[in-house]
């Protein structure tokens, strides 16, 4: 018999109670990973919240295209990835065009256009969190 316990089996045997039988199925229940579907490849479902006619158009790179899908209080893109971590969205965008290993550690995508929403690929430069203050203080 395991010896790993829930939360609530490890509370009422802390205080030294008796776990009534609805408890101990509702725990164990509650305990386990249902399965479910598999999880759409990131593409599938990143593309779509991209609007690529309506954006702002930069003079000197072109029409941006538009995140349309949940944002961060900052005003970026965010989206959950395959490893069910979030992401943002300019990230994956950037990821998408130039391969997944292509933001090195300890970079940052930064918007060439300065539209935050931007996922345009050739909007989006991998910059030193440096370079990526830098520019922002020329905004």
């Amino acid at each position: 018999m395991s010896t790993r316990h829930t939360n609530l089996e490890a509370r009422v045997i802390a205080e030294g109670q008796e776990l009534r039988s609805s408890e101990r199925t509702m725990s164990v229940e509650h305990s386990r990973k249902k399965p479910g579907p598999k999880p759409r490849p990131i593409a599938e479902r990143y593309w779509p919240k991209v609007d690529k006619v309506n954006g702002p158009v930069h003079p000197k790179l072109g029409k941006c295209w538009i995140w349309t899908g949940g944002t961060t209080e900052a005003g970026y893109g965010k989206i959950w990835g395959e490893d069910g971590r979030l992401d943002m969205a300019h990230r994956v965008s950037y990821k998408l065009e130039h391969g997944w290993d292509a933001i090195k550690p300890g970079y940052e995508v930064d918007h060439l256009c300065k539209t935050r929403l931007c996922q345009r690929p050739k909007h989006l430069e991998s910059v030193t969190k440096e370079e990526n203050l830098d520019r922002r203080d020329d905004w």
